[in-house]
């Protein structure tokens, strides 16, 4: 829908080959692109009422992203002036989606519109060099510039590995952006623009309610890469049905609309049209909970720990590092927007798995003739859930929860802090690891084996269980396979307890997983 009122504002200027004319088409891009975030209800997306399905980003980031892309979106349609090749627009993109993830420290809110939108920008700049001064740029011609001119460069160059677009060309056949590009974008000229005239002389000329019914019809018409992604087949199929049910009932015609087309958008959000995004989770929160409770049974049964060094090392074992190892790697098997299964993994993690290592380390600190006393018991736990590791993911999650507002100076602060964690935390494991003097024992191998074998298994085991689509099973079982995590050795440090079982693990850990890690990536990508 984004690219409906591109496509007739960037009709309308006059041709001229100076500066005002680039300026005007990138200033109708950016337009397209604000009046789309202005639009209320549209099912599932970011809008100034809310949110939608995206925990990643908001209306501010969405106005401010589409902000910076002004200068390329000119640049782009002074290329088409000059009639250039798809190398050279590809080029310009790939420095407007940079500068994109800079603004919004690496969530991707405009890169589907960079393509889209900057192809019709290229194909205004093309139309208005080839029809002359005085001429005008009739809206269809547009689509059939940019299929004319760069359709066949679309169809051979480069796809990208890891966007959303590219894994449903894998999975499901659909030919997404790319092919929508390299056709003229027909769906924009056959159904995106009929609607949005239907839904004007249903509305007696108002804007909103005739963007609105462009909306849910491309989503009933239109394979959407993205909802494939978020919700595979099902999802698809369900958002195609919501939208026509919509459209059948009368859309923006009917005088309940407006309650309709909430209901729908209310759904979506339900939905979030993912649902491995909860399956991954309890995967990896179960498997963490198991194996810790065995790595816990066999320090004490088998190798005879104290409690407080066997919560330790069981820690060590079943939390992975997903501060240093994590997110980088997530990162760039997908893309630094998937790096929410990182960031939700650890939250469970520091709810679930840590504050049972802090209750077991606040008991063995109280008073010895307290220990086995209920009080004394509940209160170390209560301690232990007082942290800021423990508190801190625990009032995020109510935040999310309940669309709890955060101030834009608070959010690029935290957003800040999140792009430098994985930098900092991997400079930690590293001073942990220099400062350890590494033993073999069977107790070191036997946790490593634990970590970097049996946990990838166990949560490939019980993902068969759980329905998720397939990029969330590679994630879950990517994050069981990264090495062991530094917690269990930085908590033994702040209670004062021998560390060198963890240490040693941690290390152990961390040089198997170049052939663990490397294998699962392999294993994973193939099937």
């Amino acid at each position: 829908m984004i690219v409906l009122r591109a496509v007739e504002r960037i009709a309308r200027p006059a041709p001229s080959p100076d500066d005002l004319l680039f300026q005007r088409i990138a200033a109708h891009a950016v337009d397209a692109l604000l009046l789309e975030l202005a639009t209320w209800p549209k099912p599932g997306l970011v809008s100034y009422v809310d949110t939608g399905s995206h925990h990643d980003m908001d209306a501010a980031m969405l106005r401010g992203s589409a902000l910076v892309l002004r200068p390329f979106f000119a640049e782009l349609v002074f290329a088409g002036w000059q009639l250039a090749g798809m190398n050279r627009l590809r080029t310009i993109g790939l420095r407007a989606e940079a500068a994109m993830l800079r603004f919004t420290c690496g969530v991707n809110t405009h890169r589907g519109a960079i393509f889209g939108l900057g192809l019709l920008c290229a194909a205004a700049g093309a139309s208005a060099r080839l029809a002359g001064r005085g001429g005008a740029s009739a809206p269809r011609c547009l689509g059939r510039c940019a299929a004319r001119r760069w359709g066949d460069e679309i169809r051979r160059g480069p796809v990208p590995l890891h966007s959303h677009g590219s894994a449903a060309l894998r999975h499901y056949g659909a030919g997404g952006a790319r092919a929508e590009a390299a056709d003229g974008f027909p769906s924009i000229y056959d159904i995106g623009l009929p609607a949005l005239r239907v839904g004007r002389a249903a509305a007696s000329g108002a804007s909103e309610p005739a963007r609105v019914q462009a909306c849910f019809a491309l989503i009933a018409a239109v394979r959407d890469t993205n909802l494939l992604h978020r919700g595979g087949a099902e999802g698809a199929r369900f958002a195609s049905e919501a939208a026509t049910s919509f459209l059948a009932s009368g859309g923006v015609a009917a005088p309940d609309w407006h309650a309709r087309a909430s209901a729908v958008h209310a759904d979506f959000v339900r939905r979030r049209l993912s649902p491995g995004g909860c399956a991954d989770l309890l995967a990896m929160t179960l498997s963490m909970l198991a194996l810790y409770a065995l790595a816990y049974w066999m320090q004490r049964r088998l190798f005879g720990l104290a409690s407080d060094a066997a919560s330790i090392q069981a820690l060590t074992i079943a939390q992975p590092n997903f501060g240093a190892a994590g997110l980088p790697l997530i990162a760039a098997v997908f893309d630094p927007s998937h790096t929410i299964y990182v960031a939700l993994t650890l939250a469970c993690s520091s709810v679930l798995v840590s504050p049972l290592t802090l209750a077991v380390l606040e008991v063995t600190q109280s008073a010895p003739e307290s220990q086995g006393r209920p009080q004394p018991v509940l209160r170390a736990v209560l301690r232990s859930v007082l942290k800021p590791i423990v508190i801190a993911p625990i009032f995020g999650g109510i935040f999310a929860l309940l669309s709890v507002p955060i101030p834009e100076y608070f959010g690029r602060t935290f957003r800040l802090i999140g792009q430098a964690s994985g930098g900092v935390a991997l400079f930690l494991t590293g001073l942990i690891l220099s400062s350890q003097s590494p033993r073999l024992n069977a107790n070191v191998l036997s946790g490593t084996v634990l970590k970097n074998v049996v946990q990838p298994l166990s949560v490939a085991g019980l993902i068969m269980l759980l329905p998720m689509p397939r990029e969330a099973v590679r994630a879950a079982i990517l994050l069981a396979a990264l090495p062991s995590g530094f917690f269990g050795v930085l908590f033994g440090l702040r209670y004062g307890v021998e560390t060198s079982e963890a240490g040693s693990t941690l290390i152990t850990s961390s040089v198997l997983s170049a052939v663990t890690l490397a294998a699962v990536l392999a294993l994973t990508a193939a099937g």
